[in-house]
């Protein structure tokens, strides 16, 4: 899995499985965060996977789901979860998972996101909902699923905030972290060793 910068034009930050598929996490004209799957071919499987070979899109994930289960939203743990009645269906604590319906229509009928914290890999999974006669059928796309988060008027909000907190602070990082072959530190040492 690589993960790629583009600031040509806004700053998008891809996950590339391969050539055919990679999920792309970037800005709208309305300043709204996507997250987008996309494939050359219909999508027979509609899941990516971050592991511990990408330690910075890892560690990325393990603070976005540390933050959503805390509801560290400004910084600020002290929150009171019977306040956000949807809070059950955003995370799922027993199974690890977060579940996001996009923003961009209606939960009955918007594409939707799972991430799944498993032992050693987050699993981000994307789903197309079957269309339902008298809602928009905009969204209903085999190469493409995208999922928006509102910048305002979010069905999870203040929650949206975190995900935008996330792929700030992945802009925020120096080239280096998404083009240098990421290895640990063990694993640079013994590369070293056996230079000299």
């Amino acid at each position: 899995m690589d993960i790629i910068r583009d600031d040509k034009n806004g700053l998008k930050i891809y996950l590339k499985e391969n050539d055919d598929k990679y999920v792309a996490f970037w800005y709208g004209g309305t300043l709204d965060l996507y997250w987008s799957l996309h494939s050359r071919n219909i999508l027979e499987d509609n899941s990516i996977e971050v592991d511990k070979s990408n330690p910075t899109m890892y560690q990325a994930f393990i603070e976005l789901f540390k933050d959503v289960e805390t509801m560290n939203i400004y910084g600020n743990t002290k929150r009171n979860k019977s306040k956000y009645v949807f809070y059950n269906n955003l995370y799922d604590k027993k199974n690890k998972t977060i579940t996001w319906y996009s923003d961009e229509t209606a939960s009955e009928v918007s594409n939707y996101l799972k991430i799944i914290n498993e032992e050693d890999k987050f699993k981000l999974e994307f789903f197309i909902q079957d269309h339902i006669e008298g809602y928009s059928h905009d969204f209903y796309n085999k190469f493409y699923i995208p999922i928006r988060f509102s910048n305002s008027g979010s069905k999870y909000d203040p929650f949206n905030i975190i995900f935008m907190r996330m792929f700030r602070n992945l802009g925020q990082l120096d080239d280096d972290k998404f083009y240098k072959p990421q290895v640990s530190v063990s694993e640079e040492n013994a590369v070293q060793k056996k230079l000299k």
